[in-house]
């Protein structure tokens, strides 16, 4: 099944990956065009599709959210330049250009610190404050744009294939389950407090604004490493979905290495939710509002993420209880 352009750019818009690629290559084309020459002798590649031509990569680390990418490697020798220089010219232009690419009016480029290697490698770090308002804008894109998945028409009965999807069913209504808990806890809390505590920092519903005015990505917020893990799962698994939604990888055929690609996202995210109701403080009742709703907003988008996984890949309908 094919996706149209719309529903292309909608996943991309909340995809850091497709977002950094997306910056990386209007820095590559302005360079171009600096130089006179055409924008297709840099790249070739349309626009719902240019974050997956973009060398880029997550690093494997799990005590920040960083990217990599190999593109001023890639495309120095194309402008005549050293891999060096080229890192240079684009780690100067994500500076300068618009912080507010994304359709999600989002300031990519200021939540990200860019530096490179003395090869030309680029290494781009995610700051965390960053990471917590996009749980929230994210949550209200996926509502506001399609609240229910599309159902697919390829729907199993097999016991096996059930057994192997119970994991997920059971994260996505332990996600509801949990939501309920920590509202019922919220609102029994709130009822006994006469005042509320101000935190250093307010999160809009629809923008960041931080009381120190520009974001820096060093800016790192105190978040139990339990949650931390599950939000930088949320991250890779809507990059791996945002890849499959521009390739038209979707509803893959029974036993393929496409469904078990899709079965992995799955329980990988769940397995990181179960960490975080062991571990995390989902339920600790010093929290001030702000900590709660941020809590309740990841939930929000775990159950989100896990529905679409159901339906979308797998035809199946979510349990709101098991």
């Amino acid at each position: 099944m094919m996706y149209s352009t719309e529903i292309v750019e909608r996943w991309t818009a909340i995809s850091w990956r497709s977002q950094i690629a997306q910056c990386l290559f209007q820095d590559l084309q302005s360079l171009a065009a600096l130089q006179g020459a055409e924008t297709e002798r840099f790249w070739q590649a349309s626009r719902p599709k240019v974050s997956f031509k973009v060398p880029l990569k997550r690093e494997k680390n799990s005590l920040c959210l960083v990217y990599g990418s190999a593109i001023a490697l890639k495309h120095a020798p194309h402008g005549h330049l050293s891999a060096r220089d080229l890192a240079q010219h684009l780690i100067q232009q994500w500076s300068l250009r618009d912080p507010h690419p994304s359709p999600l009016h989002f300031p990519v480029r200021s939540a990200i610190t860019v530096r490179h290697t003395e090869t030309g490698w680029l290494i781009l770090h995610v700051c965390d404050r960053a990471l917590l308002s996009w749980i929230t804008l994210t949550t209200h894109h996926l509502s506001a744009w399609n609240p229910a998945p599309p159902l697919m028409s390829r729907a199993r009965e097999d016991a096996s294939f059930s057994d192997r999807l119970w994991p997920i069913q059971h994260g996505h209504a332990r996600c509801q389950t949990l939501q309920r808990l920590m509202d019922g806890m919220h609102h029994a809390e709130k009822s006994t407090r006469s005042h509320h505590t101000k935190t250093d920092f307010a999160l809009h519903e629809n923008a960041m604004r931080l009381s120190g005015g520009t974001l820096q990505a060093e800016d790192a917020i105190p978040i139990d490493p339990a949650t931390k893990a599950l939000v930088y799962e949320l991250v890779e698994v809507i990059d791996q979905l945002a890849e499959q939604v521009a390739q038209g990888h979707l509803n893959p055929d029974p036993s393929s290495q496409m469904e078990k690609r899709w079965l992995k996202l799955g329980l990988s995210l769940c397995d990181r939710l179960q960490q975080v109701e062991r571990h995390g403080q989902l339920f600790d009742p010093t929290q001030t509002a702000v900590t709660h709703r941020q809590q309740h907003h990841l939930l929000q988008l775990t159950q989100q993420i896990l529905a679409w996984i159901l339906q979308t890949g797998f035809g199946q309908v979510p349990a709101a209880e098991l």
